[in-house]
Order: C-alpha cells, then sequence, then structure tokens
C-alpha cells in the first residue's frame, strides 16, 4: 500500500469511529454497536445528556458505555415514569451493554390530587424552572413578570393563609413539583414558618443555579392547626413536594432567596422521590 493510500485508510478509519460513536436521532444506527431506543408516550420529551440532545417522539442513540436521560414533560402534562431499561421517576441511567428501549411516559394533569386531606385544590403539575421562567434580573434571579403563574398569590395579604385559594383570576396556584433536592438544612423563620430552599437536579443546562432553585416554607399556620407535613428531610434528599405558588417582593434582593420572591408557600405536603 502507497504511503497516500496509508493515510487515506487511516482517515476513513477515524470518521467511521466517530460515525459510530454518534448520536443518532432517528436515523439508522451501526449494527456493530448497542442501540438504545427512546420512546415518548404523551405529551411530553426527553433530554440526552450526551450532547444535550432532546427527544420528542422516536429516537436511537449509539455509541456510549452509559447514556442518562432526564423527563421534560411537557406543560399541563406530568411524568408518569420511565418503563423498558428503567423504571421510576428520576433520572435514568442505561448502561449500552446491548440493545435496549426505554420509554418515557406522560399524563394529563387531570389525575393529579392533594397529598395533604386538608386541602381540596386539584395541582398542576410544573417543575422549578418552568415556574420560575427564563427572564433574569440584574442579579440573575428569575423576575416576577417572568413567571408561569400569572396573576398568582403575593404580598402580605396572601403570605400567611391557612387556606389560601386554588386559583387567582382563572390561573392555579396549587402546583406538583417531582424530584426536587433540598439544597440547605430546614430552619424556622422569625415567624415561625420553617424554610429550606431546594433545587432541581435534572436541568444541567441551566448554569445559572438561581433559576432553577425556589425558596419554600410550611407556614407557621399549618403548623399550629396541626396541618402540616412532616418537618423536612435533611439537605441532599431528593423530594416530590405540593404547594402554593407565591411572590413575596420583600426578598428580591437576598442571596439565600436566589435575589428573586418567587416561593412555595406553603409547602402542604412532601414525599420520598422515587428514584
Amino acid at each position: 500500500m502507497s504511503p497516500r493510500s496509508a493515510r487515506l485508510a487511516g482517515a476513513v478509519g477515524k470518521l467511521a469511529i466517530l460515525a459510530a460513536a454518534a448520536v443518532v436521532l432517528g436515523g439508522a444506527a451501526s449494527g456493530s454497536r448497542a442501540i438504545l431506543t427512546i420512546r415518548v408516550s404523551g405529551n411530553g420529551a426527553v433530554g440526552i445528556r450526551s450532547g444535550d440532545r432532546v427527544c420528542r417522539h422516536q429516537c436511537r442513540v449509539v455509541g456510549d458505555a452509559t447514556i442518562t436521560l432526564v423527563s421534560r414533560p411537557a406543560a399541563g402534562n406530568y411524568f408518569l415514569g420511565w418503563s423498558g431499561a428503567c423504571s421510576g421517576r428520576a433520572r435514568c441511567v442505561v448502561r449500552m451493554t446491548r440493545r435496549r428501549v426505554v420509554v418515557a411516559n406522560f399524563e394529563p394533569n387531570g389525575g393529579l390530587v392533594s397529598w395533604n386531606p386538608y386541602y381540596g385544590c386539584k395541582p398542576i403539575f410544573t417543575t422549578i424552572p418552568f415556574l420560575l421562567g427564563s427572564r433574569e434580573n440584574a442579579r440573575h434571579g428569575a423576575t416576577e413578570s417572568g413567571g408561569d403563574r400569572q396573576p398568582h398569590l403575593r404580598g402580605a395579604k396572601d403570605k400567611h393563609l391557612l387556606n389560601p385559594p386554588c386559583a387567582v383570576r382563572g390561573t392555579r396556584t396549587f402546583v406538583e413539583i417531582h424530584d426536587v433536592v433540598i439544597a440547605g438544612k430546614p430552619e424556622r423563620s422569625a415567624d415561625g414558618d420553617e424554610t429550606v430552599n431546594m433545587d432541581d437536579p435534572n436541568r444541567p443546562d441551566i448554569t445559572d443555579v438561581y433559576m432553577k432553585t425556589i425558596h419554600t416554607e410550611i407556614d407557621h399556620q399549618l403548623i399550629a392547626h396541626n396541618v402540616a407535613p412532616h418537618i423536612q428531610p435533611p439537605q441532599g434528599t431528593h423530594v416530590d413536594i405540593q404547594g402554593f405558588v407565591f411572590w413575596d417582593p420583600a426578598n428580591t434582593d437576598a442571596r439565600w432567596h436566589s435575589f428573586s420572591g418567587w416561593e412555595i408557600h406553603t409547602l402542604t405536603a412532601w414525599r420520598p422521590a422515587a428514584r
């Protein structure tokens, strides 16, 4: 083989290796590599950590030893869970030792109910980033006008309600969020509320932590009337939560409040996240 032919063969070989390692969405994949087929059932999408790709219907992925998937429900829907190579509702990590299939199952919000029997509001499923929106203020916190729940509970008149309204002028105030992380040690505030921040661990594409963190409070009114959820678990615990969306204009300049007024206040219930 001539030197030129050898160089050409080497280049072709490198291209073949790169092609086999690429993420293939909806196209044909190499028969010599393990293939992961991703299917989306319902109204949502799947984030593929390899290259930060998004699958909305059916996709195929090849080339990685492990592939991490995260659910992304569409507005008005919630993530029911994985089936196939993964189960539960947390992020899905697939070891690519052979051909595998994963199905992400999404459902409309209609089937959600309050976990706290004291409250009769029907929650709407959301995520922290979707709730906060994408508009940032000068300190990179979420703005009030950019939030998803418009209009909403806000200010001193709505802050310590034992029975907040289920909706404000037609916009539902009661939400359910899955798989968030307790970001600090729960503490009692000066007015007796139990407070802690919570982060969304499933959005590494959002580099500004303030845009995926929300302050939560179990109001002292719930504690006094014996309808509060259990004391929140330690820092680092993954939980699902329910509560009322609220804007506190008094704390928009506070770092511990993510330079934003958004809160889940009051937090009515939590449970361990399925992982």
